[in-house]
């Protein structure tokens, strides 16, 4: 097999689970905001399992050009701009492409956790809170200083 057709095969190989890897932190960023049932949760360990075995294939494919091509760029073994590795270079491209819409997408899922955590945290500090025996009063608003009547939760994160 030629070294272009050896570039090709591992390229495609990997455009294909980064394309899998962003539908699924797609998916996964909207079970994220909107989970309604358990089945959703298992559904959530489903898709990191399957997130798990796309990145160890990835690492096995990232390895084995390794091997070939050694530690040379794409750019340092094909002219990428001659008709012949158009191909290559359209591969290329889409991998940068479907790259910086799964590390946007990861980052937007990263803050809906993290939004998720602050919200549980207060949440059980609330309950915490409520057992204690004392006046304690959350709220949304900042009220002045004195004693406030009733409890209320402040959920704000």
């Amino acid at each position: 097999m030629s070294l272009q057709k050896q570039v090709e095969v591992n390229l495609s190989a990997q455009l294909a689970l980064f394309s899998t890897l962003l539908a699924t932190a797609e998916e996964k960023g909207g079970l994220l905001v909107d989970a309604k049932n358990a089945d959703e949760a298992s559904r959530l360990r489903e898709m990191v399992r399957q997130e798990s075995l796309a990145l160890s294939r990835i690492e096995e494919l990232e390895k084995e050009r390794k091997v070939v091509f050694g530690e040379k760029t794409l750019k340092e073994l094909f002219d990428l701009n001659a008709e012949e590795n158009a191909s290559i270079r359209k591969l290329q491209e889409d991998l940068s492409d479907v790259g910086g819409r799964l590390r946007k997408q990861n980052m937007l899922n990263q803050e809906a956790l993290k939004f998720s955590q602050r919200l549980v945290n207060k949440l059980l500090k609330a309950v915490q809170d409520l057992g204690t025996n004392t006046d304690v009063t959350y709220s949304r608003l900042r009220r002045r200083p004195g004693k406030s009547f009733g409890r209320s939760f402040n959920l704000s994160v």
